[in-house]
């Protein structure tokens, strides 16, 4: 009775707060149906009991087999379980499994103090150390059931905590592969879902629709649980919204609130109340927008009233307020979003609701606080960009150095060897001294060691340099991706925020709006020069297209930037042909210093480029015959000394971009020419062998 009571007053007061008739009727009706008492197993409370007993006369069995049954299945925790209870559970499995040497169950507590981690706002940390280890003690199982369980724990930290989508999307790949192997069709749209998650949050709409709209259509033909069809249908309405198609993505968010509202999903239902709050937003309902965002609200602050999901729907209800002009609420709900961002370091939420700060206060026309919090918001987007450049170069630099570390003790190692060899050779010669036969043999022997040790330190010195410029291609591809995904989208988005505050500032604050131009104009210079860096550092889809597509778009770009020298390029050789990725992108890069030099330095009317095929003998390999390469790139420029080249072998002695050049091509296995002489041009000829 009491309870019946209760659910009519939370009822009467909700409609009062969303200020319209047919809606409260609508959240009367939901809020009922999302506040049904938890219904809890038949032999839930007993397992509580078990556990307990078990725990404290040690009985090892009983607890491991009572714990694993609560910890479940993948996010099939019992509703009744509060976040504390959880974890308590888990860290007694932990103690548990380490008793037995029972990987499975520990790997499985480690997957439930990820989840409680994750929930909890300041312990992002906690969440993916603990994700990482239940991901190793998995493969250690062999258990790919468990593996693949491990694997989407671990992606949804990656997506929910870090932000880093790139790892996110390798732990969906492989279970994706993993569920078409087994045809596990649940988990083939679970991963689907993430994947289309993740491109949802860069921005790429057209891969984001496809992969959501194939998890929702794999789940629902193989009758998955009612609580993953209702994610994969979030997460569609979420890419319709995007799209411009609020009244779909509406439909799309009431299903997905129904389904879950059926089986009482305390995460699922307040998810669905906001993505109905924003679409309402969007489509300029802001009451009933605000009625559904304080639904959605007070459940968070039921499940915990720190977690990392009350900031963003803090924001989504001042921007909902401020938008019905209700601006002094807007204001308390985004300095109080501010704050607990700030409490849980979360300095992407805190830059957006410094952003809406902004705003709230240039409707006040406080334009002062509204200049300070903007300002604010800039220098927490760009300690985020800093932050981000400099984890990438400590990767980098961390990498090298490990390389570095293995080249010296390999060489060491082989160095050690030498001298063990050298000295047993001396002692042998030493005493057979008496015999010429055995000095000639020794010398022999000496001189073969000798040629092995240079042919091993010439192999070596080549992985060593591919290795180096394989990890440069990767960062620059990591890189490439965070300026274009992040930055660059980030600072699109200022941009259209500055010009609205510009034109608003035209007319009530002249002198404040002059400055905001001159802001405005640097970010479009600032967005060019992002889009240019991002597209030197690695062609868009290099490794789809191959190497003669890429060459054709470079030298189309590099013709319009060299107007004065006529370019010629012939990629018939290769243009059906593809190669080892190594190859291939080592070729490019090559193409690209010739083009480059002779832009810089040659001053030249024309340059051929050529590329052709031909067999030759590999005299290392037992005389083999191999397919090789031949790139040509020659100009009737300027030229250079023949004090920049080496008088014995025509290599560069000087001049970075030869000698990178040089490297590229050694570390292949080739050979490189270069014949340049004052106002005679330069040619460059590379051969390198080919793995097709």
């Amino acid at each position: 009775m009491k309870s019946a009571v209760v659910k009519i007053i939370v009822s009467f007061v909700l409609s009062i707060i969303v200020g319209a008739l047919p809606l409260s009727v609508l959240c009367s009706r939901e809020i009922s149906d999302a506040f049904v008492p938890d219904s809890v197993p038949p032999n839930f409370h007993f397992m509580q009991q078990s556990v307990t007993a078990a725990t404290n006369v040690a009985n090892v069995s009983v607890s491991s087999q009572t714990l694993d049954s609560l910890l479940g299945q993948f996010y099939e925790m019992p509703p009744s379980l509060s976040l504390q209870e959880v974890k308590f559970y888990a860290e007694a499995a932990i103690q548990t499994a380490r008793q037995q040497n029972n990987l499975h169950l520990q790997a499985r507590a480690y997957q439930r103090l990820s989840q409680f981690y994750t929930i909890r706002m300041n312990e992002s940390d906690s969440a993916m150390l603990c994700a990482s280890t239940a991901l190793s003690l998995a493969r250690r199982t062999g258990d790919t059931a468990l593996l693949t369980s491990m694997l989407i724990t671990t992606a949804l930290t990656h997506l929910d905590n870090f932000h880093n989508y790139h790892r996110a999307e390798e732990c969906a790949i492989e279970c994706v592969r993993l569920a078409e192997r087994q045809q596990n069709m649940p988990l083939l749209g679970f991963s689907l879902n993430i994947i289309g998650d993740v491109y949802l949050r860069l921005g790429n709409l057209a891969e984001a629709r496809q992969y959501c709209r194939r998890s929702l259509e794999v789940r629902e033909r193989c009758g998955d649980k009612a609580t993953n069809i209702a994610w994969s249908l979030h997460n569609v309405g979420l890419v319709e919204q995007a799209l411009g198609q609020i009244d779909t993505a509406i439909t799309y968010h009431r299903r997905s609130l129904t389904l879950w509202q059926n089986i009482n999903d305390k995460h699922g239902i307040p998810q669905a109340w906001k993505n109905l709050g924003i679409a309402y937003t969007l489509k300029g309902r802001y009451n009933a927008a605000v009625g559904c965002l304080q639904i959605s609200l007070y459940l968070r602050r039921e499940i915990s009233p720190i977690s990392h999901f009350l900031p963003p729907v803090l924001l989504s209800l001042s921007d909902a307020e401020r938008l019905r002009g209700r601006i002094d609420t807007a204001l308390r709900y985004s300095n109080e979003a501010y704050m607990l961002a700030r409490t849980g370091k979360m300095r992407q939420v805190m830059a957006d609701a410094a952003h809406e700060m902004a705003l709230l206060y240039k409707s006040k026309r406080d334009y002062s606080e509204a200049l300070r919090w903007e300002e604010h918001s800039h220098e927490l987007h760009d300690s985020l960009a800093k932050r981000t450049t400099a984890q990438a170069l400590n990767e980098l630099e961390l990498r090298f150095q490990n390389e570095q570390k293995l080249t010296e003790q390999t060489i060491r190692t082989h160095i050690a060897e030498q001298q063990r060899t050298t000295t047993l050779a001396l002692s042998v010669a030493a005493v057979l001294m008496v015999s010429g036969l055995v000095g000639t043999l020794y010398f022999r022997i000496r001189a073969a060691s000798a040629r092995r040790l240079l042919e091993e330190s010439e192999k070596m010195r080549r992985a060593v340099v591919q290795a180096t410029f394989n990890g440069v291609e990767l960062e620059r591809k990591r890189v490439q991706r965070e300026l274009h995904d992040g930055i660059q989208s980030k600072l699109i988005s200022e941009k259209i925020a500055f010009s609205t505050a510009h034109n608003v500032l035209l007319e009530q604050a002249p002198q404040v709006a002059a400055n905001f131009m001159r802001t405005l104009n640097s970010f479009g210079t600032t967005i060019n020069e992002i889009s240019d860096i991002a597209q030197n550092l690695i062609p868009a889809n290099f490794e789809e297209r191959g190497l003669a597509v890429a060459v054709e778009d470079f030298i189309s770009a590099m013709r319009s930037a060299m107007p004065h020298t006529e370019i010629l390029l012939n990629v018939e050789a290769v243009s059906d042909k593809r190669f080892a990725s190594d190859r291939e992108l080592s070729v490019f890069r090559l193409v690209q210093e010739i083009v480059n030099n002779c832009r810089k330095h040659a001053e030249a009317e024309s340059l051929v480029v050529d590329f052709a095929l031909e067999k030759r003998v590999n005299t290392e390999h037992s005389g083999k015959e191999e397919e090789w390469l031949i790139v040509t790139g020659e100009d009737e420029g300027r030229g250079f000394s023949s004090e920049i080249l080496s008088a014995s072998s025509g290599t560069a002695k000087g001049g970075l971009g030869l000698s990178t050049m040089q490297n590229r091509v050694h570390a292949l296995g080739g050979t490189i020419i270069v014949d340049s002489a004052p106002e005679r041009g330069t040619r460059i000829v590379a051969a390198i062998p080919l793995e097709i």
